[in-house]
């Protein structure tokens, strides 16, 4: 498993590499995901992207199989641009097309407003642009500390999914992961969040963008999304019924389908503009 060290960071990532070497137009898509999880959950998404992509998914630092530092400068949201910057430099993608979800949503805003010549679309699921608007996390702390990180880990569980949605396996999968997160990572997390204010920036962003939002999260109402959509000059956004925030996970397929089209589509005029 390769390793990207940067600033004192370690963070695991793997390279996904289906594309046929004779397909010489295929890009890079960046994954980022959010608090909770790792890398692992972008695999529904896979099969239907890696055909005509190469894919780059990693660990968020703090999450995943490396310790965190107790470096406070390192849970810094610009930090973790930093992070996201260094990744495509590493896989050697001089542009890439970025998707990030909750948290890695809100950081891939972030990239995109940091290098915008080096993104090429972004898609953004269930993130907010003003982490102070983020609803519901004020009851984090008081789990966190009567309860522990499975307190925490349960309710989140009822916040990211509606009961049934998702076959067992994966269900358990999932508690699992949140369940094994450090408290510390998500206490550090959670206010570097609700100190993101990117409103009044994110209208520079010219790039296409995708929006992919639950009808039902409990933390990012679907009119906070559409105020980001309405901030952009070139955004299309989807809502997918009867979700919650773990909308990625519990409609990982259908997210992958909406995206694969939005690609295709701008890879098309981009080609064309080309000829």
């Amino acid at each position: 498993m390769p390793k990207l060290r940067n600033d004192g960071r370690t963070l695991d990532y793997e390279i996904v590499d289906f594309v046929p070497p004779w397909n010489t137009r295929a890009g890079t898509i960046i994954f980022h995901h959010g608090v909770g999880v790792d890398r692992h959950l972008w695999r529904q998404w896979i099969p239907i992207l890696a055909g005509a992509h190469r894919i780059i998914l990693f660990d968020m630092f703090g999450w995943g199989a490396f310790p965190a530092t107790e470096d406070e400068r390192s849970w810094s949201a610009p930090s973790r641009v930093d992070d996201v910057l260094a990744l495509a430099d590493a896989v050697k993608a001089r542009t890439f097309h970025l998707v990030g979800e909750s948290y890695g949503g809100t950081i891939a805003l972030m990239v995109a407003l940091r290098a915008p010549g080096r993104v090429e679309t972004l898609t953004i699921s269930n993130a907010a642009h003003v982490g102070s608007s983020i609803a519901a996390t004020g009851i984090w702390e008081r789990l966190l500390s009567e309860g522990g990180v499975q307190a925490w880990s349960n309710h989140m569980m009822e916040q990211r999914f509606f009961p049934d949605t998702l076959p067992p396996d994966m269900e358990l999968w999932f508690a699992a992961q949140q369940a094994a997160c450090e408290s510390g990572a998500i206490r550090e997390t959670l206010k570097a969040l609700v100190a993101v204010d990117i409103a009044a920036e994110v209208s520079r962003l010219s790039m296409p963008v995708l929006l992919l939002h639950p009808d039902s999260s409990p933390f990012i109402s679907v009119a906070l999304m559409a105020d980001l959509h309405g901030r952009l000059h070139n955004s299309e956004m989807q809502v997918f019924a009867h979700a919650r925030h773990g909308l990625p996970f519990s409609h990982g397929r259908e997210c992958a389908t909406v995206l694969k089209r939005f690609l295709d589509r701008h890879a098309s005029l981009a080609s064309a503009q080309a000829d």
